[in-house]
């Protein structure tokens, strides 16, 4: 409909020009000018009045002439106002003002951002260098920081523990929607070893990772690259190391006293047997004890008491002398396997472990010789 109104005002229009274009032609041709020409012949040209110009005549729908372009197209007031009610009414709108509320730092103690420098410092420790090892690992020292391992999406990162180490639980990290961890095991027995399997899904992503086994714990950094990342990382162990070390400086020792224990060794001091006396009577006083003198026996100038083997070195009681009046004093003696010595004749002392309550007491005391018997065993010199 708009292309068609259109059409019929542009022809219009050309009509009346077409008709402007042969009047114009035909007062040239007569010789003839207007009246408004012949009055402005001899007047300068600024005060000349403009030529009368007659607008032709167009002919509307019907026949009936018309002067302007609404009446040539036959449009109605009435098509007019439904032209300006299918006109879009514009909105303007007012964009929503976005409010961002931001949360104050809570107060903090002097010691507590001293522990934060403190962490960062070790995290980001910058000495703490990677080695290249076999296979193109990358090799970190355990302990000294919290290695940063460099990742891309659609590439894998490939973390190996320890061989024999073994994952307790599911791992920690930060960003679990954007990170993807999978386990991976290679390897059997005693050289079996636990991989974690680590893949971004975007760059530009910044998180940690916590990873907890049955020797150690785990504290990572992993930043995510367009296209940089680690293909293989590893660890060094200082603190098995030193337990090597350990074990080859305790191996000599523990030879040594292996040797010994397998030596026959006798309870008795090395001394005439016809010195050495056997009179002493054991008694338990107090508790249970695990302890207990398997044989005491003096050779004149020192008491030996004889252990039994079962009781620990950490655990031996303690040997105090008692004196005739009750009283007790501490007395120096050796300890050697388990055999107490003490460099002195006693007639009586006690083997004492724990205090309170809980305390475990044995008496020891020496029995004086008989030096004549009856037929029937009995001591004749009052002795006993």
């Amino acid at each position: 409909m708009r292309i068609k109104k259109l059409v019929l005002l542009i022809s219009c229009l050309a009509a009346s020009g077409a008709a402007l274009a042969q009047d114009s032609s035909q007062g040239g041709a007569q010789g003839g000018a207007p009246a408004s020409a012949v009055e402005n012949a001899n007047v300068p040209p600024i005060l000349a009045k403009p030529a009368d110009t007659v607008m032709p005549t167009s002919v509307g729908p019907g026949g009936a002439p018309c002067t302007d372009p609404v009446s040539c197209l036959g449009i109605s007031e009435a098509d007019l106002k439904s032209e300006a009610q299918l006109k879009p009414e514009i909105q303007i709108k007012e964009a929503p003002v976005q409010v961002i509320v931001t949360t104050p730092e809570p107060t903090v103690s002097e010691p507590a951002k001293l522990a934060v420098r403190q962490s960062q410092e070790w995290a980001e420790n910058p000495h703490a260098y990677p080695a290249q090892g076999k296979d193109g690992r990358m090799v970190f020292t355990f302990g000294d920081s919290a290695p940063t391992i460099i990742c891309a999406p659609l590439r894998v990162c490939d973390i190996e523990l320890e061989p024999g180490e073994t994952i307790q639980g599911a791992p920690h990290i930060g960003d679990s929607v954007r990170w993807k961890i999978a386990p991976a095991v290679s390897a059997e027995g005693d050289q079996r070893i636990t991989h974690l399997i680590i893949k971004p899904t975007e760059p530009g992503l910044d998180t940690n990772l916590m990873v907890p086994t049955d020797r150690r714990t785990y504290h990572l950094r992993l930043v995510s690259s367009r296209d940089k990342y680690l293909a293989r990382v590893a660890f060094e162990y200082p603190d098995n190391s030193n337990q090597t070390w350990q074990k080859m400086m305790a191996q000599p020792a523990k030879s040594e006293r292996s040797s010994q224990s397998t030596a026959p060794q006798s309870d008795f001091p090395n001394v005439a047997v016809e010195r050495i006396n056997f009179d002493y009577k054991v008694e338990v006083v107090r508790g249970k004890p695990k302890f207990k003198p398997l044989r005491v026996m003096d050779d004149g100038a020192r008491t030996y008491i004889s252990m039994n083997d079962n009781v620990p070195v950490e655990e031996a009681p303690v040997l105090i002398l008692i004196d005739p009046d009750g009283s007790e004093q501490m007395v120096n003696y050796r300890l050697k396997g388990n055999i107490y010595t003490i460099d002195r004749m006693t007639d009586r002392f006690a083997l004492i472990s724990g205090t309170g309550v809980g305390q475990q007491r044995i008496e020891v005391t020496r029995e004086k010789k008989c030096a004549k018997r009856g037929w029937f065993g009995r001591c004749l010199d009052g002795s006993e």
